[in-house]
């Protein structure tokens, strides 16, 4: 092999291996955490019914940015539950809609966690609110607790067609965790300093023959 086949050969070497080590260093949107945070049910008590025109608001403040779902757990009458949709709301302190969908009430076990497909960017310790209402005529009921420490570290206040409830809800909140952009910085600066120490080995190395 000549020379400048070697050097060709090496270059795109040291190239791929760079591109490697940066794959590996660079953890941003490739590798990440999650992290739970819930109300524990022991203890839990179904609020007062709702009924069609009224709704259930919780403000929370989230721990981390990347929201991935939520979990909430509501009673019903399955009996009048066909043909009904529970919608879901999310919206921050000023009241603009962030994220809604509607759910068939028949998706939703009773009395138990149901997931609500929100994946959404928050900023933490930001004050934010969720709400749900019913179509129809059938009463809706929300499990809550009024026992502190079961309660999940982001919920703030839980109200019933405005009136203020003793206690938080049941809910879960589901974040996915991604490194800091300080890390990643950190890590495409390194695989450029050590591609261009291995270029430059390869240059000397060459170079001397």
């Amino acid at each position: 092999m000549s020379v400048k086949h070697k050097k060709t050969t090496a270059t795109i070497l040291a190239c791929l291996i760079a591109l490697c080590l940066a794959s590996a260093v660079y953890p941003g949107y490739l590798l990440h955490s999650g992290y739970s945070s819930n109300t524990y049910s022991a203890g839990c008590t179904n609020t007062a019914p709702l009924f069609g025109g009224q709704f259930f608001e919780q403000t929370f403040s989230p721990l981390y940015s990347h929201l991935e779902k939520m979990e909430i757990a509501v009673d019903y009458d399955e009996a009048l539950a066909e043909g009904v949709f529970l919608t879901f709301e999310l919206a921050d302190s000023s009241e603009r809609i962030l994220f809604t969908c509607d759910i068939p009430l028949t998706d939703l076990a009773c009395s138990t966690y149901s997931d609500i497909p929100v994946k959404k960017v928050l900023k933490p310790d930001n004050l934010y609110s969720w709400r749900i209402y019913a179509s129809g005529d059938v009463s809706l009921q929300l499990l809550h607790t009024e026992i502190a420490e079961n309660q999940a570290p982001e919920n703030q206040t839980l109200t019933l067609a405005g009136d203020v409830l003793n206690g938080q809800s049941v809910s879960q909140y589901h974040y996915t965790i991604h490194p800091s952009m300080i890390y990643i910085l950190q890590g495409w600066l390194g695989a450029v300093l050590l591609l261009l120490v291995m270029l430059d080995w390869i240059r000397r190395r060459f170079s001397s023959r």
